[in-house]
């Protein structure tokens, strides 16, 4: 890990607002599903007791093995897909926290927003610009600084839509922002950065090892961290850097992010996604 990084201000709070989509890119990017197909693979549904919604597999990727929500965003920052983790048809209203759909949506818009040409940041990598002190409490919270501020109702819309094509959120903005780990932007094979995808539903390590894990598999790798053209990790990626001292809060690279206090992710099971664990 370098100590004591130093860069020039990376970071412009991009004005999100709700709106109807007006100069959309979504069709050059991965369809609702290839979203779901990928998710499920990286979180997948046979281990979960949908009656419980405990799963028999928790340490795949950290976590509890809850089920996950995952939005797509366009580099404008539209909302181009939502989906979901569980079956098409789950009655998602008692299976899911649904807190955490407008969540997926606002990382991935909050990731999209701070990440430019040059230079793409996760929202893990923005943690200590809204919070400087770890613990469980900053997993029970889930949001940071406007992360409450999501510009349109997070609940509107007939829940059986949510997280199928038919999504409220799909074709708007997702307004605020929200610095908890599992927003992560997608670059393409040229470095230009052409949105975002936000994870949402267990710990907030997991989901950026999910978000991570599902970016890696998107179109055969289209999307991978190495087409990030710069990052704040010692391996220039957006990749989780978890080096805060939990006696005194600080981070020795300025960018870190807390340790999970459940199943905290591994060498084994963080796909590169994680360092200093």
């Amino acid at each position: 890990m370098k100590k004591n990084m130093r860069f020039p201000a990376l970071f412009l709070v991009g004005a999100t607002f709700a709106t109807s989509a007006m100069a959309s890119t979504c069709k050059d990017l991965p369809t609702a599903s290839e979203l779901k197909k990928a998710l499920q693979v990286v979180v997948p549904i046979d281990t979960v007791d949908l009656k419980t919604g405990v799963s028999q597999n928790p340490m795949a990727n950290g976590g509890v093995g809850a089920p996950e929500w995952l939005a797509m965003v366009d580099s404008s920052g539209v909302v181009c897909a939502v989906v979901h983790s569980l079956p098409n048809g789950t009655d998602v209203t008692t299976q899911m926290g649904l807190i955490h759909r407008p969540f997926a949506a606002q990382v991935a818009a909050t990731a999209n927003s701070y990440s430019r040409a040059g230079i793409g940041v996760s929202t893990a990598n923005l943690y200590l610009h809204a919070a400087n002190s770890p613990g469980f409490d900053a997993e029970i919270n889930s949001g940071a600084a406007g992360a409450y501020n999501f510009g349109i109702n997070p609940y509107d819309g007939n829940p059986d839509t949510w997280g199928t094509p038919k999504d409220p959120y799909v074709g708007k903005r997702v307004g605020g922002a929200n610095f908890q780990a599992g927003g992560l932007p997608l670059y393409n094979n040229k470095h230009v950065k052409v949105g975002a995808i936000g994870v949402s539903g267990d710990f907030r390590c997991t989901d950026h090892v999910v978000a991570w894990k599902v970016r890696e598999m998107l179109r055969d790798g289209a999307y991978t961290a190495t087409n990030n053209p710069f990052g704040l990790s010692s391996n220039h990626t957006d990749a989780m850097i978890q080096d805060i001292d939990p006696k005194t809060g600080k981070s020795a690279s300025g960018f870190g992010y807390p340790v999970c206090l459940i199943n905290n992710p591994t060498n084994d099971n963080d796909a590169d996604a994680i360092e200093g664990n």
